[in-house]
């Protein structure tokens, strides 16, 4: 476990109740169970004890959503390339987006992400599903059952909503955009921002801040909220994002540019590494 605050101790390996076996397709997973689970900067959803194991993960106030699925277990059911499988929730039918990549960092084979989602799939699609269908070229490999999806997702909910307030954000605030602030942060480092006493002391990590981004997407403010372990680091983050980033502005609900925190992080990893 990365840092973990204390009101998020009641969250760690959350089962919800499970539907009888009776009421599972015989071609669908058995109920295993979700676990929503703080750790790694991140609020990470899990449905376990299937064939492959469903992972729904966000950074609180980042307005990014992700779902990961393992390679590895992906390849056991004959998937070939993960990239040209088809994910549908169902009964809606409702087709996760195209837009993955291979995630290589996460071990062997490494794992399939599909990134940003769409707040609809989040608070919608997902709560409303039963299983999840996983095809190629028009083939079923699996379904897995998705029983109590909406109380999964309430519970993640509450995790990502707990972090922001600890963070100095208000959550229905957040929510009440129409788009957070966006854009790729990280883009504006390279390896010579690296600062010397950090590679002196062999320092590494992953720092989140919490940005103040105005209607024009300036950086007003940047403060650290959860720490790489180095200050050095996290105050090098902030002198960065403050001189070069500019981000798209929040949308307000009344379809405005308008002023919002937004939180973002960036992994330190030691040149040559």
């Amino acid at each position: 476990m990365a840092w973990l605050p204390p009101q998020f101790r009641w969250l760690i390996a959350l089962a919800l109740a499970q539907v009888p076996a009776s009421a599972i397709a015989a071609d669908t997973a058995p109920a295993g169970r979700w676990v929503v689970d703080w750790g790694d900067i991140r609020c990470t959803l899990a449905r376990t004890g299937a064939p492959v194991t469903f992972i729904l993960r966000t950074v609180p106030g980042s307005g990014i959503w992700e779902i990961r699925f393992d390679r590895r277990e992906l390849s056991r059911l004959g998937a070939g390339d993960p990239r040209r499988l088809t994910f549908t929730l169902l009964p809606g039918g409702n087709v996760l987006p195209d837009r993955t990549y291979i995630d290589a960092r996460t071990g062997i084979g490494g794992t399939l992400v599909i990134y940003q989602l769409s707040r609809s799939l989040v608070d919608e699609w997902l709560p409303s599903a039963q299983s999840l269908r996983i095809a190629r070229n028009g083939r079923t490999l699996a379904e897995i059952a998705l029983p109590e999806a909406a109380q999964a997702v309430a519970a993640m909910r509450r995790c990502e909503d707990e972090a922001m307030r600890e963070w100095g954000m208000d959550p229905v605030a957040f929510d009440a955009l129409r788009l957070p602030p966006a854009g790729n942060a990280a883009a504006v480092v390279n390896d010579n921002d690296y600062p010397a006493a950090a590679v002196r002391a062999n320092q590494s990590g992953t720092v989140a801040v919490r940005l103040m981004v105005d209607s024009g997407g300036r950086i007003t403010d940047c403060t650290p909220v959860v720490s790489s372990g180095s200050e050095v680091l996290d105050s090098r983050t902030c002198e960065i994002y403050r001189q070069r980033l500019r981000l798209h502005p929040a949308v307000g609900a009344d379809g405005s540019p308008t002023g919002s925190p937004v939180v973002v992080i960036l992994r330190w990893v030691l040149p040559g590494r």
